[in-house]
Formats: structure tokens, sequence, C-alpha cells
């Protein structure tokens, strides 16, 4: 019928092969079945090379079971969010100025986006086609 060489590897004569791809056909799941049946015979188990079976269990000597509570000094410490605060424009990647949008809402500093507009009549983010009358000028928040 077949023989067991490897774990990987199986030879099967070319009738049982054929008869196999047969049944197949006729029951998908018991093919699928059988397939299991042949790998846990065989002893073979779908393993990665050089993966354990089984993770071993954490070590935790040393550590304490249990955390020290968080120690909260206040809210005066919470640092200003200046950072995200600023908007960046993604042609300059600078601060924006002059806040402009496209009619495809993407936003870019003013001169930026006319610059670009003059050497290519597309929208620099999502290339759709777009001309100087259709960007209008945006007002940002200062603070988010």
């Amino acid at each position: 019928m077949f023989e067991v060489i490897d774990d990987d590897i199986a030879i099967i004569s070319p009738n049982t092969f054929d008869q196999a791809r047969k049944k197949a056909r006729r029951n998908p799941d018991a093919a699928v079945r059988e397939n299991i049946n042949v790998a846990n015979q065989a002893g073979s188990v779908p393993q990665l090379p050089g993966l354990p079976l089984t993770a071993p269990p954490p070590q935790l000597s040393g550590l304490p079971l249990t955390a020290p509570p968080p120690q909260f000094s206040g809210l005066s410490q919470i640092a200003p969010l200046a950072a995200a605060s600023v908007f960046c424009c993604p042609i300059c990647m600078d601060e924006m100025k002059e806040a402009t949008s496209t009619k495809c809402g993407h936003v870019f500093c003013k001169n930026c986006i006319e610059k670009a507009l003059a050497v290519q009549k597309k929208c620099p983010t999502c290339r759709t086609k777009c001309i100087a009358k259709s960007i209008f000028r945006i007002f940002l928040p200062a603070v988010l």
C-alpha cells in the first residue's frame, strides 16, 4: 500500500494514489479525515523545524507576584500637547502655512499646492484631476 520513510515523505503506489483521488472527488470530507488518520498512524505531527511542540512554562522566580500600586502625584505634570496640535504639509513636510484644501479634501500649504498644481494638474495625494480654481482656504483650529 504505502511505506513511510520519513515524517515528511510517504511513498504511495500509483494505484493507491488513483483510488484516493477518486474517493476524494466523491467524498471530500472523508478524504480529509483519512489523511488525518494516516498522519496520526504514521506518528507525524506537522511542526515547524526548530520549534518545540509545547511552550515551556514562564519562569517567575525572583519576580513579585503582585505589582506595587502606581504613584500618582497629580494632574499638574501632564505635558502640553503642543507637538500633536501642529498640522504638517505633506508636500514641504513643514508646519502648515495658510492651510488650503483641494476639492477631494486633502490639505496643503497654499504656496505648496499652487506650485504642485502649476506643474501637474492633479492632487499630490490622490492624483485626482484638480485645477487652481478648485482649491479653497480653510481655517484649522489652533489647538485640537
